[in-house]
């Protein structure tokens, strides 16, 4: 609910300034470089109500209803600057909507011509996995995950689950429940900071925390013991960062292909199969069990990285 509501005052924001340039009035602090779209251009000052163009959010999904494209255009970048200034990352391959190109899971649909495009990586991939199930089913098997993980892809986990809408990643402290966490802080004696929960702390693993308000990459962590479940689309900085942290212990859950290719084989405490309750997430006041997150995750032992 607390990512909701979060979203929607970003949401707000983007309105405001919007009806701001349709009414010609001065813009919001930090918008004012944001290039206006002139009437005669079709931008948002050619608008003859505030009905001419909308904005609306769930969690992490913006979606932007104008009745012409420049003025789209212009809230896209209207929202850029916003998430900027907030220090969000914004997936910008979903901006291609206004551009009438839209890309999803690698295929790309023009909506003015009603052409499907399938690029030959993705179209490879697809021959490839179909061959390898047919070649299986004749054999009377069934497809290994070792298979469907090699497939570029399926062997990304940035998809969907604990990645899902980067705010919403930041804003939730998805954790190893209660009882599979207390085994990790009692091997270690406990942590004292958890590198990545969300920014109220309710989610914290440890006394001390670091948040998307507050990130660890730049922080020192000498001689302290870490706890880090980064967010999907922030392992690869967080593999790099973490080997000038100086941490005495650093314990990390990651998927457990990722850590494979990064060579933490032998970095492995145990891992974890895709079941749903194995991981829980911390919502307003509650802690509710997670869906199955679709590949198995494993708790590593970073230490002699750092």
């Amino acid at each position: 609910p607390h990512c909701q509501e979060f979203a929607e005052t970003v949401r707000d924001i983007i309105k405001d300034e919007a009806e701001r340039r349709r009414l010609g009035t001065s813009s919001l602090p930090g918008l004012e470089s944001v290039p206006r779209t002139t009437a005669a251009e079709g931008g948002l000052a050619a608008a003859q109500s505030p009905q001419a163009f909308t904005t609306e959010v769930y969690i992490d999904d913006f979606q932007h209803l104008t009745q012409l494209l420049q003025q789209g255009l212009e809230l896209f970048e209207i929202g850029a600057k916003v998430y900027e200034i907030l220090g969000l990352i914004e997936k910008v391959v979903k901006r291609e909507g206004p551009a009438r190109v839209m890309t999803l899971l690698g295929f790309e649909f023009n909506s003015t011509t009603g052409v499907l495009r399938i690029p030959e990586a993705k179209a490879s991939e697809i021959v490839l996995l179909i061959r390898q199930v047919i070649a299986t089913a004749h054999k009377g098997g069934s497809v290994p995950w070792s298979i469907m993980s090699s497939l570029h892809g399926v062997k990304n986990p940035l998809a969907d689950g604990l990645s899902r809408g980067l705010v919403a990643a930041r804003c939730e402290s998805w954790s190893l429940n209660a009882a599979i966490m207390n085994r990790w802080r009692s091997a270690f004696q406990g942590f004292d900071v958890d590198a990545f929960c969300d920014p109220s702390g309710r989610g914290k693993q440890a006394p001390a925390f670091c948040s998307i308000v507050d990130e660890p990459f730049t922080h020192s962590f000498f001689n302290l013991k870490v706890f880090a479940f980064p967010p999907l689309h922030l392992i690869e900085h967080f593999l790099k960062s973490s080997l000038n942290w100086r941490a005495n212990v650093l314990v990390a859950v990651l998927p457990v292909t990722v850590a494979l290719d990064a060579g933490l084989a032998s970095c492995l405490l145990h891992s974890y199969g895709s079941f749903q309750g194995i991981f829980t997430r911390t919502q307003a006041n509650h802690t509710r069990p997670c869906p199955a997150m679709g590949f198995a995750m494993g708790v590593y032992d970073l230490s002699a990285r750092c």
